[in-house]
């Protein structure tokens, strides 16, 4: 199993083209001058290592259970 990174790019950017979203950030978060692709890298970064991390531990559930 894998991170789609791809496939995650392509919901976010569709995410962020949404006017709702759009609307949503503008009135609701507050953005000190980061650029969106640092933004996009950086949460990308913390879902990869999100999903790597339940991917062990499930594998490591998956072990001790057939022990």
């Amino acid at each position: 199993m894998t991170f789609d990174k791809e496939m995650f790019c392509k919901d976010v950017s569709e995410c962020f083209e949404n006017p709702i979203h759009k609307a949503f950030v503008n009135t609701k978060l507050r953005n000190d001058g980061e650029d969106i692709q640092v933004i996009c890298d950086t949460g990308l970064a913390q879902l990869q290592q999100n999903f790597d991390d339940l991917v062990s531990s499930s594998r490591a559930t998956q072990f001790v259970s057939a022990q």
